[in-house]
């Protein structure tokens, strides 16, 4: 004998229909929603993006300023060496124009020691000490080359000699080698303290004497 069947009324078929509806929009729901890891996971890339973004700036930034400090440390060292070579330099030709007037004003006139440093003076003159000298011994170096020209003219006009770096006002008519070598002592002197006050730290500079106390070239 067959069981009965059992029929459905259209009560519990509708409410099976509402149900089923409702898993499936349940379940769509959950499908379209991101899970707990994309939800992490999304921000940690972006996150990563960005942070990747800054290392690349801060990098950049970086090299940047290490290579302007690179280039300000060699400027200065290069400055600093230009520096020390041009001291080298002018205390080089300060000392030959000094051996020049020296040899002038002590050797016998026309001998071949005066006329080889008279012409070694006055290449000097118009040449190497004019890329080198301060205003002070640019001015000794022409008040020698005046008293040079009274000298070996044998002019005994009056000459005034006054520059701007000694109070003195000189005032010069015969002039002998006593004058030229009073007149090379002053170059001497002047070079010296110009050197002294370049190279020497201030608290060594008392050991010497910077003021100039040979006077006016005289006879």
């Amino acid at each position: 004998m067959e069981p009965p069947k059992l029929s459905l009324t259209d009560l519990e078929k509708e409410k099976i229909k509402l149900e089923e509806i409702y898993r499936s929009e349940v379940k769509s729901s959950f499908k379209d929603s991101p899970s707990l890891y994309d939800r992490i996971e999304n921000p940690l890339r972006v996150f990563g993006s960005l942070f990747g973004v800054v290392a690349v700036v801060i990098g950049i930034y970086a090299s940047v300023r290490q290579y302007k400090e690179n280039s300000e440390n060699e400027r200065i060292a290069a400055a600093r060496e230009y520096q020390k070579s041009f001291y080298e330099a002018q205390m080089e030709v300060y000392a030959e124009a000094v051996s020049a007037t020296s040899i002038i004003a002590t050797a016998e006139p026309s001998s071949p020691d005066y006329v080889d440093n008279r012409k070694k003076f006055l290449q000097l003159f118009w040449g190497r000490m004019s890329m080198f000298e301060d205003k002070c011994v640019e001015a000794r170096m022409v008040e020698f080359r005046r008293l040079l020209i009274k000298f070996e003219q044998k002019d005994f006009s009056p000459e005034i000699l006054q520059d701007p770096c000694s109070p003195a006002r000189c005032e010069i008519d015969t002039v002998t080698q006593v004058t030229l070598k009073f007149a090379s002592l002053r170059l001497a002197h002047q070079c010296r303290i110009y050197t002294i006050k370049t190279w020497q730290q201030e608290k060594e500079r008392d050991s010497y004497n910077l003021i100039d106390s040979i006077g006016c070239p005289h006879k």
